[in-house]
């Protein structure tokens, strides 16, 4: 499983200006795991922020519809008992980590442990974000014998021959 967190969720669906070459990128991972007919995990925070993010309620009520139980492609994931532990686990490991005075606020960084033990305790495979908070956090945990990759958007890899063409 993939999981996503809320800009990876953003590029896909809600791009801004100037972010067309990670919309590009988001869209060929969405098309190639629906073909694979695998799905993507969300993280429950991550689908808050991103809900948040959406100004327009009846938009909000498409995204709900759009990642609701009934999809093939999407499954929300809970912060629950196993996701608390794993959280316990991973605070105490960061919290052992040199340097890690982080410069963000407590409230981001306890958001994106609880985003990557959630990604963990469901046995995702990759977390991709861009982040770079999470993504750090996420490589260095990899480093600690957890098995999770993390990806940054910006790194997606899109074959040339699905790439736009320039004329």
């Amino acid at each position: 499983m993939i999981v996503l967190d809320n800009n990876a969720l953003v590029f896909l669906y809600r791009p801004a200006g100037g972010q067309q070459d990670l919309h590009h990128k988001m869209q060929y991972l969405f098309d190639e795991q629906k073909r694979a007919k695998k799905t993507f995990g969300i993280p429950a925070p991550a689908l808050a922020e991103f809900l948040i993010g959406e100004p327009n309620p009846a938009k909000r009520q498409e995204f709900l519809s759009l990642f609701s139980g009934k999809s093939k492609v999407y499954q929300i994931l809970d912060f629950d008992m196993k996701s608390s532990v794993m959280c316990t686990m991973i605070s105490d490991i960061m919290n052992n980590r040199p340097n890690e005075c982080s410069k963000e606020p407590r409230q981001k960084v306890k958001v994106d442990r609880q985003i990557l033990a959630i990604a963990i305790s469901n046995k995702a495979k990759l977390i991709i974000s861009n982040d770079k908070g999470l993504l750090n956090a996420a490589r260095y945990l990899a480093e600690q014998q957890f098995k999770i990759q993390a990806v940054d958007v910006s790194e997606i890899t899109v074959p040339v021959e699905t790439q736009s063409t320039l004329f």
